[in-house]
């Protein structure tokens, strides 16, 4: 994957066409520094019109991208030549890419849910860049962020698996549990992960009297009047948050959490 920079190509010349020759050759070495010729995985038609592509980790291979497919939205420039499975294809992935036609100007543009660009995005936010003229991008990207959140129940003596459907691994989670009772025999915690580390406030409030303390290993934990504390720890990959109790004692738990993802 080397990338042929071509300065040493512009060389200086006396008078006004050794000049213009010169500036001719610089911008002929731009353009390159912003052109990657990489391994199509596909066939591709990036002529006339330039195609939103991808690299693929699995194969290190360009695929198009498609606005409503997790494992494609990884936008890393225009594919503007034509190209088969295996075969090399030019990537454009700096600066403004032209061939296109009758951009709205001033407008950004995105990756929809058939893989053409509007101005709109599709299920992910797939952005290209900002149309600079009718038939040209400038290239823009942007980290992708997919949230989710919702509310359910469990017991604190079984593992239980919440489908987030997000289709990729959270970066962080926050989860809020309560457990009720009679009289003040209530208790709950807010737990968060931030893709490495686990912090947990647990809220006591009971017969024994309210206190607050901390967690880093639990992301809930939730004292009952008993002395037992429902405590869980958390683990996630890109279909569950998974919840693993400690505890025994089968206490009804609800709670709400929160999921986010930045690709």
């Amino acid at each position: 994957m080397a990338e042929d920079t071509g300065l040493a190509s512009a060389n200086v010349s006396a008078g006004d066409d050794g000049l213009a020759s010169q500036y001719n050759n610089l911008r002929t070495d731009i353009k390159i520094l912003r052109q990657l010729t990489l391994t199509a995985g596909a066939t591709i038609d990036g002529t006339p019109t330039p195609k939103p592509v991808y690299l693929k980790d699995s194969d290190n291979k360009v695929y198009q991208c498609d606005g409503n497919d997790i494992n494609t939205v990884k936008f890393i420039g225009f594919a503007i030549t034509d190209s088969t499975d295996t075969n090399p294809i030019i990537v454009q992935h700096h600066g403004v890419c032209g061939g296109f036609s009758s951009l709205d100007i001033g407008k950004y543009y995105y990756v929809d849910d058939s893989g053409a660009l509007a101005t709109t995005a599709g299920t992910y936010k797939v952005l290209v860049g900002l149309a600079v003229s009718a038939t040209e991008i400038l290239i823009m990207r942007e980290p992708i962020v997919i949230r989710a959140q919702g509310a359910t129940s469990g017991n604190s003596s079984t593992t239980q698996n919440i489908a987030h459907g997000m289709g990729v691994t959270p970066n962080r989670v926050r989860i809020t549990a309560f457990k009720g009772g009679s009289s003040f025999n209530f208790g709950g915690s807010v737990g968060v992960y931030n893709g490495s580390a686990t912090a947990t406030v647990t809220i006591n409030d009971n017969n024994s009297g309210a206190s607050a303390s901390v967690d880093t290993t639990n992301i809930i934990n939730i004292n009952t009047d008993t002395g037992t504390d429902n405590t869980a720890t958390a683990s996630f990959d890109a279909t569950n948050i998974t919840l693993t109790w400690a505890s025994s004692s089968n206490s009804a738990i609800a709670f709400l959490w929160e999921a986010e993802a930045i690709i």
